[in-house]
């Protein structure tokens, strides 16, 4: 089934199930949301970011169990450095006919956010359709990955706005006390991360295939081979139940790996690193409870059979190891309406080979402390990211104002450091200050 045909069938299913209820349609909400934005290193004084984009959200209720939601994005920025190569970019992450984005000239496009019809009765819920699922216990960040982020922003955008929305079914129904949700996503948009000459371009070794970071990356031929969207469906479940004010919840995955691996292949003129993406196999286990004013958050992930590159004596070759992350958080309110919110996160490959290219441990601190002035219309907010294997450190501060309910202006400002092996460490010369203007009608 190709991707015109697979469009086709969705499309009229969707269809098929507006037919009953197409005169009783009326727009239950509905938001337009416009944003400017400037960002520049205050270091060498480079312009990073000059985006103007606009939001429109919809909610059609179709009759009392039936609505649509639509949810799309345009944007287009002049400075083009987030996104130097958007016409490679488009090809590379939308492949798949149904997720492609039209573009607006060389530096900007149209993206389709959320399409999906939901039924919804009692405490069941269905939905059909271009959708996010977000399962993670923690603040911001997600060990349990059931959707595809887009990287090229980084610190620019939420964990929320990062992920990608995909083509697929989820359901939701109570069983015995138990809260069950199930999904499954025929899609195969993978990670979009940054093409080299990008602000935010991944140069620590672990995303080059263990080529160093002084090595230019257009001194190897890439090629690509995504997912099939139907062999390589996700498949994800997840059961959660309260227990007075502890909750717990279990889940399970299986699907496409979004992050590429590398395997050498004979080219016409010369070696060619062919990227693929392997299937992944997760477990979760994450509880929730409230002690005393303090929210404390639990969750571990173990991923098992997870395909890995190794490179001994230049030589690049693939390794099968399991990976287990577990990541602890809390909540507290400090004096004087601060609120303060302390996670670690502990990742850790079992018995990894030495000449592994991933790091073995892959452990992160991160602080955010918030406060509200001026009746919740200015908020002040600090986030201190801690690499704690390489020491790399990331240090993220905005103020935001609401003069009215409409308008809102924010200022961020980040700074980076460390090494160009970590996570953090590779954009030590990518600080940058953003002014950020949005209008809502």
């Amino acid at each position: 089934m190709n991707d015109q045909v697979r469009f086709t069938a969705i499309a009229a299913c969707c269809c098929i199930a507006i037919v009953p209820c197409a005169d009783a349609a009326s727009v239950q909400e509905y938001t337009l949301y416009a944003e400017a934005s400037y960002a520049a290193s205050p270091a060498t004084g480079t312009e990073v970011q000059q985006a103007l984009a606009v939001e429109a959200e919809a909610t059609v209720s179709m009759s009392e169990s039936f609505q649509w939601r639509f949810g799309a994005r345009a944007s287009y920025d002049f400075a083009q450095r987030l996104r130097p190569n958007r016409d490679d970019d488009r090809f590379f992450q939308y492949a798949n006919g149904i997720n492609q984005r039209p573009g607006i000239g060389d530096s900007g496009d149209i993206e389709l956010r959320e399409l999906y019809l939901e039924w919804h009765r009692d405490a069941r819920r269905v939905r059909l359709g271009r959708q996010q699922a977000v399962w993670s216990s923690l603040d911001d960040i997600s060990m349990f990955v059931l959707n595809p982020s887009d990287f090229h922003e980084f610190v620019l955008s939420g964990e929320t706005e990062r992920q990608r929305p995909q083509w697929g079914l989820y359901l939701d129904v109570p069983a015995a006390g138990w809260r069950l949700e199930s999904a499954v996503f025929l899609d195969n948009t993978v990670h979009d991360v940054p093409d080299p000459g990008s602000w935010f371009e991944f140069t620590a070794p672990q995303f080059r295939f263990g080529a160093p970071p002084e090595q230019a990356t257009s001194a190897t031929e890439f090629d690509t081979e995504l997912p099939d969207p139907l062999r390589d469906a996700t498949y994800a479940l997840r059961g959660s139940r309260s227990f007075g004010n502890t909750k717990i919840v279990f889940a399970g995955l299986t699907g496409n790996e979004y992050e590429a691996v590398a395997e050498p292949r004979p080219g016409a003129t010369g070696p060619v690193l062919l990227r693929k993406f392997p299937r992944r196999h997760l477990a979760q286990i994450a509880m929730e409870t409230g002690l005393g004013s303090a929210v404390i958050r639990g969750e571990l992930v173990m991923q098992f059979n997870k395909v890995l590159n190794v490179r001994e004596e230049g030589t690049l070759s693939m390794a099968e190891v399991d990976v287990l992350a577990l990541g602890f958080g809390v909540d507290l309110n400090l004096p004087r309406d601060v609120f303060m919110n302390v996670q670690i996160l502990l990742d850790r490959v079992q018995d990894a080979p030495e000449t592994l290219i991933k790091p073995q441990r892959n452990d992160l601190l991160t602080v955010t402390l918030q406060r509200s002035f001026l009746y919740d219309s200015l908020i002040a907010k600090w986030r201190w990211y801690r690499d704690l294997e390489f020491r790399d450190s990331l240090s993220q501060v905005s103020i935001s104002y609401a003069p009215s309910d409409a308008t809102t202006i924010e200022l961020l400002g980040a700074w980076f450091t460390g090494s160009p092996l970590g996570r953090f460490g590779q954009f030590a010369e990518r600080d940058l200050v953003r002014l950020t203007l949005g209008y809502s009608f």
